[in-house]
């Protein structure tokens, strides 16, 4: 697995949504833009390919090469409620966005940017999230006011293009297919192939993950998630 856990320190924002009392974590940001990034990741690849040191940074190491975190990424898993109980619901990610091929990911994955700050100038993730759920789902705030529960979970070095990213859960008790996926969203069909719920069965989630590819950090992201609910994936 390329994703390296506890890259900086975890945080559990548990019902953040609720409660803003509870424990959070300070992120120092610089400001870049999507031209940087590109080029910063095109250097990165060619780096590795090359075989560089960087290719193998770790939790001791990753703060030597700052000027590469070009992007920072919210990954987020969504819980409803199904005709059998509670579903997990995946996307199937467009061959446009995944590099030619299509795979499965979590619900949503949205990068932060520079408009995701509050009325005093402040980046607030939180922001990046509602925003991710809204042109990704067409989750409004009418919607996401009846969440039971919305938490970060931990921040990983996402390999592949080395970008920095956090895990999330959002979970409803509401129908996916009845009440979310006829909700127009943005960015829905540009990024995504289809929407998939699962039940939240170790069986049923085990087979379709065997069976199936995934965009790597989003199977962390997955596993990571579901740990906290009692579930162990196992992947290939």
């Amino acid at each position: 697995m390329s994703a390296i856990n506890r890259l900086l320190k975890r945080s559990y924002l548990d019902n953040w949504v609720a409660n803003h009392r509870n424990p959070g974590v300070e992120i120092d940001l610089f400001k870049t833009d999507y031209f940087t990034h590109r080029v910063f990741r095109s250097i990165y690849h060619e780096l590795k390919e090359r075989g560089h040191e960087i290719a193998n940074a770790n939790s001791d190491t990753f703060l030597k090469y700052r000027p590469f975190f070009t992007s920072f990424g919210v990954n987020c898993l969504l819980i409803c409620d199904g005709g059998n109980g509670k579903e997990v619901v995946l996307s199937k990610r467009s061959a446009r966005v995944a590099g030619g091929k299509s795979q499965y990911h979590i619900t949503m994955n949205e990068g932060l940017s520079r408009t995701d700050k509050d009325p005093f100038g402040k980046v607030d993730i939180e922001l990046c999230f509602k925003r991710g759920l809204l042109e990704e789902l067409g989750i409004g705030e009418s919607i996401y006011q009846l969440a039971v529960k919305s938490a970060f979970y931990d921040f990983f070095l996402e390999k592949n293009n080395f970008e920095i990213g956090v895990s999330a859960v959002f979970e409803l008790e509401l129908d996916f297919e009845k009440d979310i996926a006829p909700l127009i969203a943005r960015d829905k069909q540009l990024e995504v192939d289809s929407f998939i719920p699962l039940p939240m069965r170790s069986k049923t989630i085990n087979r379709f993950v065997r069976e199936n590819d995934f965009v790597p950090h989003g199977l962390y992201v997955f596993e990571r998630v579901l740990l906290r609910r009692g579930l162990q994936v196992t992947a290939k």
